[in-house]
């Protein structure tokens, strides 16, 4: 049984996690209402309503298999009418205060999984619909509590939004060369073989390998080799097409994409990308085919790189190293 629920949660992304633990928590919180109200006054039955919406939607979450991306927004916009409800129903000023303060749970969902412009959306609305709440049973101070809990949700997730943005950039790209990386080619390349056959428009893949590269770490050192590498890597972008993509795949092993591209079409782009390269270095292409994945590409430009790579000039002797004196026999 336990490995079921294990590969089960596996399949669940991130974002259904998230959202089905803040409804089971709602659905309890709203449970403790109804059973414990916090005064006489309490609108113990919207409790109790509020307690089956939420444990529905946890148990909704848990029990279906896949979850449309439609499906969370309907849900996002479930949990804000019910907390401006909560708002509006709200027994004092305190317990409207304090629901109020829940839209930060939602707005800081909406602005990690979902787009800038989706979760700026869902803060103006928030905002609004909030406002409007206070002011249909105003109390003193109404506008402050408004003021102070809307600047905090709003500046919480431009925050938020800045940092996912600075961390999404890095996770992407290569520090030392500043292209694209691994994990990037493994997302955008499987989007750019959906986006070409969606269109029925040609796609190459190329690897691109460094002659005798361990040499120069050996020889000249490390810094050395860096520098080797980010010198070409601007190289080869400064003559790629606009639509072209360089990442960096590890080592001195780089990728490119090459959308709208034949195979013949590709050699004539790498020929003219050796003119003026800072060092020497060779490939292998593919054409992705109807029924190739990304792996399937990639694989058989690598056996078409080594074909390459055994054709290659043998790497040039060492200069001799000249003794240190303290090395130096007298004669």
């Amino acid at each position: 049984m336990r490995p079921v629920l294990r590969r089960a949660r596996q399949r669940r992304p991130t974002e259904v996690l998230i959202l089905s633990g803040m409804t089971s928590m709602a659905s309890l919180a709203c449970l403790a209402l109804y059973l414990w109200p916090l005064t006489p006054k309490a609108p113990t039955r919207l409790d109790l309503a509020f307690a089956g919406v939420a444990g529905a939607l946890t148990l909704g979450l848990w029990t279906v298999r896949r979850v449309p991306r439609v499906a969370l927004h309907a849900m996002v916009i479930i949990w804000l009418i019910g907390i401006t409800l909560g708002v509006l129903f709200a027994p004092n000023p305190q317990g409207a205060a304090g629901t109020g303060v829940t839209y930060t749970w939602t707005l800081l969902y909406t602005s990690y999984f979902f787009s800038e412009r989706a979760a700026r959306a869902y803060a103006a609305t928030t905002a609004v619909v909030y406002l409007a709440a206070s002011l249909a049973r105003p109390y003193q101070g109404v506008v402050a509590t408004w003021a102070i809990v809307t600047i905090t949700c709003v500046v919480g997730c431009e925050l938020l939004l800045s940092m996912l943005r600075q961390l999404r950039v890095a996770a992407l790209h290569d520090n030392l060369t500043g292209q694209r990386n691994r994990a990037a080619l493994v997302q955008q390349g499987a989007d750019a073989i959906r986006t070409g056959r969606r269109r029925d428009r040609p796609l190459t893949v190329v690897l691109l390998d460094l002659d005798h590269f361990k040499q120069i770490n050996d020889e000249r050192g490390h810094a050395a080799g860096d520098a080797v590498l980010q010198h070409v890597a601007q190289h080869w972008t400064s003559r790629l097409r606009a639509g072209d993509t360089l990442y960096r795949a590890g080592g001195d092993e780089f990728v490119l994409l090459l959308p709208d591209t034949r195979e013949e079409q590709a050699e004539g782009l790498l020929h003219r990308l050796r003119d003026g390269s800072p060092t020497a270095w060779c490939f292998g292409l593919a054409e992705v085919r109807a029924d190739d994945d990304l792996d399937d590409a990639l694989a058989r430009a690598d056996r078409r790189l080594y074909a390459a790579k055994s054709l290659r000039p043998p790497p040039p002797l060492p200069a001799p190293r000249k003794p240190h004196p303290w090395e130096q026999v007298p004669g």
